[in-house]
């Protein structure tokens, strides 16, 4: 495995998705704190199958992780040590086409961004062996909060992130956590902790936090609140009567953080202003 600088190094391809020339190189961009790319072997690899745009999976380290594919140089560099193989070509065709390519070297550069951070940013999960395993699953899994869960310490934000994604539903499935970009691994760690449990059936108004199942539960199971049934909260209500009030066309902006109901304000308004 090596490394180039983007200052001293042949910039990313962003126009094309496939080399010109047979590939002896794979450039991946990994979303680590490194301003720079690494390079690999293709190993066994079908090297027509590889293009510019396409996540793989590749060792770093001790660990292995998923990167994108920036580039695809015909010669080998001259070092003075090994390169490692590339382990397992992920698409088939790119995920980050040669306009998002174009915009992530851009903001990589604007933002002083490592690329590979930028393209996380992008594709949630980036970097997680484990984040699409649920795809080939026999059985699904279920994630609860366990009624003594607490915050994790917001340092480590992977495992901040999920359980404040959590908070809302009370739980969710492993379809779910995939669309949200949610490791397996950060919700071992979350269950290691006691915060979540793994159960492989839907959970059930018993399983759930009490102050988390009678507003949350119904819409999981198909049974969705209707607007203005329940009661609003001194913050929902003085968005609703100055929104309410208003004469004419005027423009306001809601802010909430997720889960401060502010979508049951806006499904509450038209109700009552149609009314």
């Amino acid at each position: 495995m090596t490394n180039h600088n983007p200052a001293s190094s042949k910039p990313v391809n962003s126009k094309n998705t496939s080399p010109a020339a047979t590939p002896a190189l794979i450039e991946v961009a990994l979303p680590v704190p490194l301003d720079q790319s690494f390079s690999y072997l293709p190993g066994s690899l079908e090297l027509n199958q590889l293009q510019i745009g396409a996540r793989i999976k590749v060792p770093f380290g001790s660990r292995r992780m998923i990167g994108v594919i920036t580039e695809l140089p015909s010669q080998l560099p001259v070092t003075d040590y090994p390169l490692k193989q590339a382990l397992e070509l992920i698409d088939s065709k790119p995920v980050i086409d040669h306009r998002l390519m174009k915009l992530a070297v851009w903001m990589s550069d604007y933002y002083l961004e490592p690329l590979g951070e930028v393209l996380s940013a992008m594709l949630p999960g980036l970097g997680e062996t484990d984040l699409w395993l649920a795809d080939t699953q026999d059985t699904q899994n279920y994630w609860i909060l366990t009624p003594e869960a607490k915050a994790p310490d917001q340092r480590h934000h992977r495992l901040h992130d999920a359980y404040q994604a959590m908070l809302t539903p009370g739980f969710f499935s492993d379809a779910e956590r995939l669309n949200l970009g949610i490791s397996l691994a950060t919700l071992r760690s979350l269950e290691s902790k006691a915060i979540v449990k793994c159960t492989q059936s839907p959970p059930a108004r018993g399983d759930l936090d009490p102050l988390i199942s009678e507003a949350t539960l119904p819409a999981k199971i198909g049974k969705p609140v209707v607007a203005g049934s329940e009661p609003m909260n001194p913050a929902q209500t003085a968005a609703f009567e100055a929104i309410n009030s208003a004469c004419g066309y005027q423009t306001f902006l809601l802010y909430g953080v997720t889960g401060s109901a502010v979508s049951y304000t806006h499904l509450t308004l038209p109700t009552k202003r149609i009314v």
